[in-house]
């Protein structure tokens, strides 16, 4: 089986709209190499790099992406993101901070939710052409999502329900049930307790959410933890998995249990398998836990909700 790899697209690219560079995706899709027999188009899956809000990129993950739509012949999209700067200039205008990340995935996904439909369709003036995709494409009716780290704060986000006060659009009630699985790997969740356990994480949180009144870092921000979020209307059927890497050094095992444990509450989750964890068969460190063998076993079984 070989692969169709199409790299850096520009998911922005609309009527009227300024492209943005880091606001692109890459794309692999598997050939069955068979050109007389037609196979049913692939499930999506839909990779969110981490990096504390402020680092990552989809190409640190390109070869994992196509280890993933080999193993498990499902095509995979990995996913950019504009990020907070580091040390921002006096002054400086247009920051990106929450939830400007998870804006720029949701619209990624929408862009990948109607790819397959818009690609066939005439450009309306003033519209960039979709590359055509390629072989069968992907069911856009059949979408799965890794996110790793900040990447899985991110997802939380969108197929949870985070605070009204957040100037986030809803996911669209389509792309929600046509989502099958989430995995949140290596996960930062609670910002409140991650800065209990590394106080010098601010230097990462402050630029990404902002400025904490001294004394109340716990009011400030809780309302940015995902642990602390309701369950989306018709995101009953979702299946999560929780994963953690018992040689993360970065992250603790308490981001993983706060956000277990409020899944199972949210999802009434008795036995159902709608929540599932692994936190104990993964030992690279933060970085290297999705490289491992067995997190690509684990996203067969996500593959299989």
């Amino acid at each position: 089986m070989s692969l169709h790899e199409l790299l850096d697209v520009q998911y922005d690219a609309g009527a009227g709209g300024s492209a943005h560079p880091q606001r692109r995706l890459d794309l692999f899709v598997p050939s069955s190499g068979l050109a007389d027999a037609p196979t049913p188009a692939p499930a999506l899956l839909v990779f969110v790099h981490g990096g504390a809000w402020r680092a990552g990129d989809k190409s640190e993950h390109t070869e994992l992406a196509r280890k993933l739509a080999l193993e498990h012949k499902v095509a995979v999209a990995a996913v950019n993101y504009r990020l907070t700067l580091r040390d921002p200039p006096p002054g400086t205008k247009g920051l990106v901070s929450h939830p400007m990340h998870a804006i720029d995935v949701l619209q990624a996904i929408e862009f990948l939710y109607s790819w397959p439909a818009e690609g066939k369709r005439t450009p309306k003036s003033g519209e960039v052409d979709r590359p055509e995709l390629p072989g069968s494409g992907y069911d856009p009716e059949r979408l799965y999502f890794i996110g790793h780290s900040a990447g899985a704060h991110i997802l939380a986000t969108l197929f949870l329900q985070a605070p009204a006060l957040f100037d986030l659009p809803p996911t669209p009630t389509p792309i929600v049930k046509a989502a099958r699985g989430v995995l949140l790997s290596e996960g930062i969740f609670s910002i409140t307790r991650l800065l209990e356990n590394f106080p010098s994480y601010i230097a990462f949180i402050e630029p990404a959410f902002g400025r904490s009144t001294a004394g109340e870092s716990g009011s400030k921000y809780d309302i940015f933890s995902a642990n602390h979020y309701d369950l989306r209307e018709g995101a009953e059927h979702i299946v999560w998995w929780v994963v953690h890497s018992s040689g993360d050094d970065l992250v603790d095992i308490d981001q993983q249990e706060l956000m277990y444990d409020s899944l199972e509450v949210l999802l009434e989750d008795e036995g159902e398998g709608l929540v599932r964890k692994d936190w104990d068969t993964l030992t690279a460190d933060h970085y290297k836990a999705v490289d491992e063998p067995r997190f690509s076993e684990i996203v067969g079984e996500l593959l299989k909700a």
